[in-house]
């Protein structure tokens, strides 16, 4: 399932949360799909898909503070293997411009793509696992956890997205 993304800024933007998987200190909303019945661990494996990404099997709407785990919850998945999810929506950088650092944690493989701006077009991958992660491991040796430093503009909208393929 994806774990967690979490991002944190320098100074007082800094970000912090032990519950929820998707952590940004932000305004938005973002879309979580569930695609089940769907072989394989990697992330290709559903955005080959011919289900992805247009047919999911669930759709929910989630504040950036109301996520639910989608291993503890996976909604109507009635396989906790096999599946992928997908989470994609939109922020607003905090009041403060500052230097973000952008992390992920998958059981398997996940990615975390931002857009320098709100275009999804525009997305670029800045975080993944290869592999998997215990909950919450956002510096795990050798699956790429961290991005580099990312500058985000204050009151700027990002788009965001974060995918996610569970394996047997």
């Amino acid at each position: 399932a994806v774990q967690g993304v979490k991002a944190v800024g320098t100074g007082t933007a800094a970000i912090s949360s032990q519950t929820a998987p998707f952590t940004v200190v932000a305004n938005g909303t973002i879309l979580q799909e569930s695609y089940p019945f769907i072989n394989g661990g990697t992330v290709p494996e559903l955005t080959r898909h011919a289900t992805f990404p247009s047919s999911p099997g669930s759709v929910l709407t989630r504040s950036l503070y109301q996520f639910v785990d989608p291993i503890l919850n996976p909604p109507s998945l009635t396989d906790t293997n096999n599946y992928g999810i997908r989470m994609h929506g939109y922020f607003v950088a905090p009041t403060s411009s500052a230097n973000w650092k952008f992390a992920v944690a998958s059981d398997d493989y996940g990615q975390f793509w931002l857009s320098p701006n709100e275009d999804p077009a525009n997305k670029v991958l800045v975080s993944r696992v290869v592999g998997w992660t215990s909950l919450h491991e956002f510096n795990k040796v050798n699956v790429s956890t961290q991005s580099g430093l990312i500058t985000l503009t204050a009151g700027q909208k990002y788009y965001v997205e974060a995918l996610m393929k569970e394996g047997g």
